[in-house]
Parts: structure tokens; sequence; C-alpha cells
């Protein structure tokens, strides 16, 4: 009778802890591709808008969105180049060349303003280191201290005329000088002849010169 009684009470024990285990809550397994932010919210939970994300901005019409401003680079800014062939030159008149180059190079020309080359440059005298070398005086060629100077002079005209500025004052020779086309030359002489550019444009002009082998180079750009 005692072992029965033992019998039906280990079995009953046994069905009540089966009954519980069946009751308890299952722990689910987290998904480690989930990731959840400080707040306990996943990020596709983040990324779903709240009620207050959701309403338009009143501000953001279509009309606003034409007066956005624009993205597009300004335009680069424009530099024109002239070139003349240097002719065969003595060593005098590829200094003199050179010198007066150096002088020329880095000057700017504001809006509104008018250049001067002999201003700019000065006068062309042996204490100024300017040599003996070829000139054209009354259609001959001659000796004059600073030759080649008006190979300089005509390409800065011509450079000029490429970037659109004004001349106010320019000569011809009294001869073809065969580097520029007839009619294209500027001759200078200082304190009768002068080469004048006026800069009629809203931007500052940057002169560069500079003998490169047989190529004298002026370039004027508009400065930033």
């Amino acid at each position: 009778m005692k072992k029965r009684l033992m019998s039906c009470l280990l079995l009953c024990l046994c069905l009540c802890a089966g009954c519980a285990e069946k009751r308890a809550p299952q722990a689910v397994p987290e998904n480690p591709s989930v990731k959840k932010n400080i707040d306990g919210r996943s990020r596709d939970e983040r990324s779903r808008p709240t009620g207050e994300e959701t309403r338009p901005d009143p501000s953001m019409t279509p009309e606003s969105f034409d007066d956005a401003p624009s993205l597009a680079p300004e335009d680069p800014p424009a530099v024109y180049v002239f070139e003349t062939k240097l002719p065969a030159s003595s060593k005098n008149r590829v200094k003199n060349i050179r010198l007066v180059a150096g002088r020329l190079s880095g000057t700017v020309i504001e809006p509104g303003e008018e250049f001067s080359f002999n201003h700019q440059v000065g006068a062309r005298t042996v204490k100024a280191g300017y040599r003996v070398a070829p000139i054209i005086v009354r259609g001959k060629k001659e000796k004059g201290v600073g030759g080649g100077v008006c190979q300089v002079s005509s390409t800065l005209y011509n450079a000029a005329l490429e970037a659109g500025l004004d001349v106010t004052e320019r000569h011809r020779h009294t001869k073809d000088v065969g580097y520029v086309e007839e009619g294209h030359d500027a001759t200078v002489s200082y304190g009768s002849l002068d080469l004048k550019i006026f800069n009629n444009q809203d931007k500052a002009f940057v002169i560069d010169c500079a003998l490169v082998k047989d190529t004298v180079r002026v370039t004027l750009s508009e400065r930033v």
C-alpha cells in the first residue's frame, strides 16, 4: 500500500514539472545582423519616420528650389598669349629684351587704369643696364642703346588686342620689322613715342613677359 502511494506521488510530481516547463517562455536568440542603438531601437526602426518627421516643411515650396544657389563652377580666369619669333639677334639685343621683360612681368593693370610702357619700363640708358643694338631710325637700321625693346612692346600690343583692351597710344615703325605682320608693330622711344593700354574691363590684368628660346612671349591674365 505504501509503495503504491509513493509511486502515485512521484508520478504527480513529474507531471507538474512537465507542465511548468511547457508554460515557461522560450528565450529567442538575438539576431546578430540587427544592430541596436543606445535607445534600444534597431536601425530599421530608427529609419521609420515618426509623426513629427513626416510633417511637410511649409517653407519648401517648388518655387524655393528655383531660388537655390547654383553649384556650377565659375568660369576660369581668361589668359591671352601672344608670341613673336626672335630674328637673328646679337647678345646685346637679347640682353635688352630680357631686361625689359623683367621690368614688365608682374605689372597689374587695374580696371579703368591706363598703362604706359615708358612709365613702367623707364628710360633705356646704359646706366639702366641697356646695351647698344640695332634700331630702326627713319626707315634705316642704325645702332642705338636699347635695341630690341620694340619687339617686346609690339608683342604686348598684340596681346592687348587679343584681350580686347583699348590701345590709346601706338606708333608704327618707319620700316617693316619682320617679327609681326606689317602694321601690327608698336615702336617706343622714351620721352616721345609710347604704348598706352586702357583696361576697359571689370577685371584687372597681370602682365607676364619672358624670352623662351627664340620666342618673345607676353601673357595677359585676368587676376582672380
